[in-house]
């Protein structure tokens, strides 16, 4: 066929009187018509590939082509199928009968005067339905361009609402935490990319999809769009618990979509983060240490290579390696929440959050930092409670919930130039 696959920017492929017409635009690929959708970018590479290398198993010259050989036997006379391919030029493939032997076919390209013998790969990845050209994936969106989740359930009174600012993912309904970036970003990667089974044909009477009453509604924004991609999530599909009629806003139809019941079963707090709030160490100048009447600060050097520390009334302080306080923030945000409580009055009562017992993160601003003014600012604080049981709660700012850990998180709090810091937790 003599292409460049990736200078291609239309095909039409007819077949017994009716075709199909894909279209390029802009690096996307779309099928034009009444099935008219976004289209399979896989389907149609393999397709081009196959066009670009398939080589003629046996030529017949125009001389030989009489009697048994002729165009007419041969299918090629007013050949019912054929492929054409345009980018700077228009080039079409005539397929005839089936060669002597299975997987071949007889094909002639641009009306030319010639006949080839060629594999009949092309015929199943071209001769299928409109339908089966459609992109399989149900959106075209990429999860790392999504800024703003949001899902509502039937039967729930408050949607699940996530967003990303600049550092994290943020979960802001029904309840406020950082979220877990790797949980959040595997589930969009199988939502976004969810595998559509089959369509709907069109005309279906669609009373029993349960779009009236939808399991759920999901709504993606991508960066700089103003604009939504609402997935509707019907009913189930009978005799597939998992898989449901869906609707998405994008593209025309209903289709069957595996694996939405476990997608749209996720749950607020399998989304959260178990971890405090990351902090760069590398941000962080200053660490204050406050337990009950005695209180520590860790200060970088100036000349920026390891730290001194510092008890209240020593002047001298002592010195600590950079690996010392390393380890430390290591330790620090390797901590892991086994359960979270509301940090009500009550429970800050019972859990003894009362301040006696905190760190801070602090960060000096120098006079030439351009976004704040001079001076220090706190990146973090970390109030902790009174150890009970094995486990003690550790408060995050104002954070309206209390972490519950291990009671060995409480070490943190013990560096010394002797002891280090501990390295597990």
């Amino acid at each position: 066929m003599a292409i460049t696959p990736s200078e291609v920017d239309r095909i039409v492929i007819r077949d017994n009187g009716s075709s199909v017409t894909l279209l390029k635009s802009n690096g996307l690929w779309s099928i034009e018509g009444d099935s008219s959708d976004r289209a399979d970018i896989r389907l149609i590479t393999s397709l081009l590939s196959t066009l670009a290398s398939v080589s003629p198993l046996d030529v017949l010259p125009a001389r030989d082509l009489r009697g048994k050989s002729g165009l007419d036997p041969l299918g090629l006379k007013n050949p019912k199928r054929s492929i054409t391919v345009h980018d700077s030029k228009t080039r079409t493939l005539s397929l005839g009968v089936d060669g002597a032997t299975a997987g071949k076919v007889y094909a002639r390209t641009n009306s030319g005067s010639d006949v080839y013998l060629i594999p009949a790969d092309v015929l199943s990845q071209a001769f299928r339905p409109a339908q089966d050209f459609r992109d399989h994936r149900l959106t075209a969106l990429a999860s790392e361009n999504i800024d703003t989740i949001s899902m509502t359930k039937t039967g729930e009174l408050q949607c699940l609402s996530l967003k990303r600012d600049p550092r994290e993912w943020v979960l802001e309904s029904p309840l406020s935490a950082h979220g877990d970036g790797k949980k959040i970003t595997d589930w969009l990667d199988k939502l976004v990319s969810a595998k559509v089974e089959r369509w709907v044909v069109d005309g279906t009477d669609t009373s029993h999809f349960g779009f009236e009453t939808p399991s759920a509604r999901l709504s993606l924004r991508a960066q700089g769009e103003s604009k939504p991609l609402i997935v509707t999530v019907g009913a189930p599909v009978p005799g597939f618990p998992d898989r449901f009629y869906v609707e998405c806003s994008d593209r025309p139809g209903i289709c069957e979509v595996n694996g939405f019941g476990t997608l749209i079963s996720v749950t607020p707090e399998s989304l959260r983060s178990r971890a405090l709030r990351h902090v760069e160490p590398d941000s962080v100048d200053r660490i204050e240490i406050i337990k009950g009447s005695s209180q520590s600060r860790i200060a970088r050097k100036p000349s920026g290579d390891g730290w001194m520390m510092r008890q209240e009334n020593d002047r001298d302080g002592s010195a600590l390696s950079d690996e010392t306080v390393s380890a430390w923030f290591e330790a620090l945000q390797g901590i892991s929440a086994s359960g979270f409580e509301p940090a009500t009055p009550e429970k800050l009562r019972i859990r003894g959050i009362n301040g006696q017992t905190r760190i801070r993160l602090i960060a000096h601003l120098s006079e030439n930092t351009a976004e704040e003014g001079a001076g220090d600012v706190v990146l973090a604080e970390y109030t902790f409670g009174t150890p009970s049981g094995g486990s003690v709660a550790i408060r995050e700012g104002a954070s309206t919930d209390l972490l519950i850990v291990p009671e060995k998180a409480m070490e943190l709090i013990l560096i010394t130039p002797d002891k280090g810091a501990p390295n597990e937790h």
